[in-house]
Formats: C-alpha cells, sequence, structure tokens
C-alpha cells in the first residue's frame, strides 16, 4: 500500500506550516505502525443495475451509474485492531492518537486505490472499463443505505464489518463504494467537490486543497 504522507497532512489539518523533521519522522513511524497491526481485507460482488434500484438512492449516484454494464458493490476495512490501538492512545497520547489515525484513514484509501487498480487491468482484458469509487455520504448518496448495502456483499460474515446502532460501521476504519463497469471508456474523475455537501464551509478548499 502507497500511503501518501501528503494524504496524511490533509487528514492532520495542514496547510503549509513549516514541518520539523521529528514531526515527519513520527507520520513515518504512524505509517509503519498502522501497517503492522492492520488486517486488511475486502468483499466485493458484480450486481446488474436493475436489481439495485432501492439501494442507488439520490441523483448523483445515478448520474455515476448511468449506462453501466454491471455494478460492482465493495466493501473493505483495516480490522479492529487498529481501532483498539487508536482507542489505547486517545487514553495516553492524544497527539499520537491523532496520527495514528489520520495513517489509518490514507491507509484504508491506499488499500482500495490498490484494488481499483488491480481490478481495472483485470476487467480492461475483458473489454470492459472500471469506473472511480462512488461512496454512501457523495452528494445526495445518503448514508442510511450501508445496512442494505452490508448485506448484500454478506459483509459481517466475509470480512467482520458490520454497521452499530448509531449508523456508524465497525470497524471504524473502513469503506463501502460503487464502481460500474461499462464497455465504453469514461473520465474516471470525480467531481467530488461539485457534489460535497460541505463545499461552501470547507477549510481544504479555501486552502486550494482537495480531499479525495
Amino acid at each position: 500500500m502507497n500511503v501518501q504522507v501528503s494524504e496524511i497532512l490533509k487528514y492532520l489539518g495542514y496547510s503549509g506550516q513549516k514541518l520539523e523533521p521529528a514531526f515527519l519522522a513520527e507520520i513515518d513511524a504512524a505509517i509503519e505502525k498502522v501497517r503492522s497491526i492492520a488486517r486488511p481485507k475486502h468483499v466485493y460482488r458484480l450486481f446488474e443495475l436493475t436489481s439495485l434500484d432501492s439501494l442507488l438512492q439520490g441523483q448523483d449516484i445515478k448520474h455515476h451509474v448511468k449506462g453501466a454494464e454491471k455494478v460492482l458493490l465493495m466493501a473493505a476495512t483495516l480490522g479492529n485492531e487498529v481501532d483498539f490501538f487508536i482507542r489505547q492512545l486517545q487514553n495516553s497520547d492524544v497527539k499520537q492518537a491523532a496520527i495514528i489515525d489520520a495513517a489509518a484513514s490514507s491507509t484504508i484509501e491506499a488499500y482500495l486505490d490498490g484494488l481499483e487498480e488491480s481490478l481495472r487491468a483485470e476487467y480492461l482484458l475483458k473489454g470492459l472499463f472500471l469506473s472511480a469509487r462512488f461512496s454512501p455520504g457523495y452528494g445526495d448518496f445518503p448514508l442510511s443505505v450501508q445496512q442494505d448495502f452490508l448485506t448484500l456483499l454478506d459483509a459481517h460474515r466475509r470480512i467482520g464489518l458490520s454497521l452499530g446502532k448509531s449508523g456508524i460501521m465497525s470497524p471504524l476504519k473502513s469503506v463501502t463504494c460503487v464502481m460500474v463497469l461499462t464497455k465504453q471508456a469514461a473520465s474516471l474523475a470525480t467531481d467530488s467537490c461539485s457534489i460535497c455537501k460541505l463545499r461552501e464551509s470547507c477549510t481544504l478548499r479555501r486552502r486550494g486543497l482537495r480531499c479525495k
């Protein structure tokens, strides 16, 4: 997993401050620590678009899947070990806990990037093009679909991923996403800023940065 320091700095709210070597060393150590304790797993399934009418709620996701030959649902997690370690640190070293948390968030995204790249190459050999990821919570694609999403993937049994009563996934460092397969190449870029509910108040955007 190619975890980028720049991505971790985004999660930490970096805005151009001078970075001391000691702090960069802490980030490097956090990346290695997360790698050592994470137990990444994933599951995905292909579906016919017409079978997902009740899941794909909102105009943004409907636009994303337009023209799909198949729809690929995926869930991935770093495992409970990362959550447990972060909780321990929060009781003893809040700064280190924040750095580890940011490193873990970047690690799950890097893990998904690798999966996406591998799948894209695999399907290209079959003459199919794989879109970028689109997750519940993007635009008007509601988080309320998460339970049905996980049920369709049998995610609890297969990778230990479930949804709590509060609507938060467990383990915390987990992601669900939708990708589509098409017969014609399309832009892989998703303008995440244009569909984000927080675009007007986003501190990253004001600094000329993006979270995706």
